[in-house]
């Protein structure tokens, strides 16, 4: 409906826009922008020469203060990838993936949070940020979320070790926290035992998410016990 914008149509989803080819690689790939004009240039056979001129996706420009880093490991405690907790002093924030070898990227296939302990629990939180879970964790719940939060690629995901589980999905209060988890609950439902998506609350500000609840001292088994 607009010159020079155009949107996804294979899904069910029409809210997303792309201004430009480059745009639509980066959302299929799952990559930023100059790991995505490199990726052009190696399938169409040619050098990209903005590439080779931009700062390389392994040296992230952004100087805000480390706040946090979590650690994303197998079932043994080994590391898989490291998200960096950014925050800036206008109140921005941003998160960097860093892998073992020094890499800033994510792993092709990503593992979930608090990995060691979903493994071996058969009722599991679904949160959207590694915030959210630790917070839980302090109130002795087993959470999870995947890396990127509600902007998570459920496809490049490994969520098989919640097979057979109950899950509960708890959303963050906002319009992209619950298109997540609708799209998330259909998709786990094939293979989880059970799956139930918590319904915002009255009177919560917008992005209310788990780690606020814990902060403010909220009910939380009452809420998740609610139908």
């Amino acid at each position: 409906s607009k010159n020079g914008l155009g949107g996804e149509f294979n899904t069910s989803d029409r809210s997303r826009m792309f201004s430009d080819f480059i745009e639509v690689w980066k959302y299929k790939k799952n990559i930023n922008f100059v790991e995505a004009l490199e990726d052009i240039g190696k399938f169409l056979g040619v050098d990209s020469p903005i590439a080779s001129s931009l700062p390389s996706p392994g040296q992230p420009k952004e100087k805000g203060k480390v706040t946090a880093e979590y650690a994303y490991t197998d079932i043994h405690g080994n590391l898989i990838c490291t998200i960096i907790r950014k925050e800036f002093d206008n109140g921005n924030k941003t998160f960097l993936p860093q892998l073992p070898n020094g890499e800033y990227k994510m792993p092709s296939v990503r593992p979930l949070y608090n990995l060691s302990k979903v493994t071996y629990s058969e009722n599991i939180i679904i949160v959207e940020g590694e915030k959210c879970v630790d917070a839980l964790t302090l109130k002795e719940y087993v959470a999870t979320s995947a890396m990127a939060g509600s902007s998570a690629v459920l496809e490049k995901t490994d969520w098989s070790p919640l097979e057979n589980k109950d899950i509960i999905i708890w959303p963050d209060n906002d319009e992209a926290g619950l298109k997540y988890s609708e799209s998330l609950a259909a998709y786990l439902l094939g293979f989880c035992k059970s799956v139930r998506v918590l319904q915002p609350l009255k009177g919560k500000p917008k992005g209310w998410d788990a780690a606020d609840a814990v902060t403010e001292g909220f009910n939380i088994q009452q809420f998740l016990s609610l139908e």
